[in-house]
């Protein structure tokens, strides 16, 4: 008897975490997404030139990876009302969704990211 109840249990915490890895499994954020446009103080740049590549790739289960120039950067996104946040242990910036992109305005820079398919 004892057994069969600690099988149940752990079926169902296992269905229970397999639940919870997913958790954006279904958002249109999900990808990679790159930098394609800048703009600081009015004048616009190449990505290029302002940050190097740049880079991230948001997966189901609320992890990010950054890549700015040649270096990764690894940390946590989540939807937010019109965009997505995106934290690491030391920042939080959000990014606005508008026609299929997504804005980063950051220390007077505007950066668009475009969805990579």
């Amino acid at each position: 008897m004892k057994k069969r109840l600690l099988i149940s249990l752990f079926t169902i915490l296992f269905l229970l975490v397999g639940c919870g890895s997913a958790k954006y499994a279904n958002s249109k954020y999900l990808g990679t997404w790159k930098a394609t446009q800048a703009e600081a103080y009015g004048v616009s740049i190449s990505t290029e030139s302002l940050v190097g590549e740049f880079s991230m790739d948001l997966k189901e289960d609320g992890s990010a990876k950054v890549t700015i120039d040649k270096d990764t950067y690894k940390g946590d996104w989540e939807e937010i009302k019109n965009g997505i946040q995106l934290k690491d242990s030391k920042d939080t910036m959000d990014f606005k969704a508008k026609d299929g992109h997504l804005i980063l305005e950051y220390s007077g820079a505007t950066i668009t990211f475009e969805k990579q398919k």
